[in-house]
């Protein structure tokens, strides 16, 4: 406040019109924060989130021990990303860990590099959630009839998915 005015809002911008259809809720909620992170300029707290986001998918896919390396790996080897999408969720694990336990003296995560980082977080998100889910749904509409199957609510009736790289946005919309 400033001489009884509102100056700012804090976070600056809402991320809930970020979509993840077919991603779980709580998952779908990390990879918010990580957005949201993001646009108030928080890259290192982006960057653990969208740590945090990886994670959580390898947990929802029951690889509970060992650390995020190890479970990163069971994720590719058990066939649920390609060894491309390893190497990003790999890259994602760097970023966090540097992000959480790197020197205070150095630079923190630049905006750039952030908005990278929380770029391949959708990706893996779109690959191991999205991508299955809308195989399903034409598989069964397809096998079982144009009536079969339905789509996830979030999906846009104007656009195919909707998932975040569609509607990225690096400032806040205010």
């Amino acid at each position: 406040m400033d001489e009884g005015k509102l100056v700012a809002h804090w976070p600056a911008a809402s991320v809930g019109h970020l979509r993840y259809p077919d991603v779980p809720e709580s998952i779908a909620d990390l990879a918010r924060e990580a957005h949201a992170c993001l646009i108030a300029g928080a890259t290192r707290a982006a960057a653990l989130m969208a740590r945090s986001a990886v994670e959580a998918v390898a947990k929802d896919k029951d690889f509970t021990s060992g650390n995020l390396m190890q479970k990163i790996d069971r994720l590719h080897n058990s066939g649920h990303i390609s060894q491309l999408i390893a190497e990003a969720a790999h890259e994602i694990r760097f970023a966090g860990n540097e992000a959480a336990h790197g020197p205070l003296d150095v630079e923190p995560t630049s905006q750039e590099d952030a908005e990278a980082i929380t770029r391949l977080m959708d990706k893996i998100l779109e690959r191991v959630y999205h991508e299955p889910a809308e195989i399903e749904y034409i598989r069964m509409k397809r096998t079982l009839g144009p009536t079969a199957g339905e789509r996830h609510p979030d999906y846009a009736s104007d656009a195919f998915g909707g998932l975040p790289e569609a509607t990225w946005v690096s400032k806040s919309p205010f």
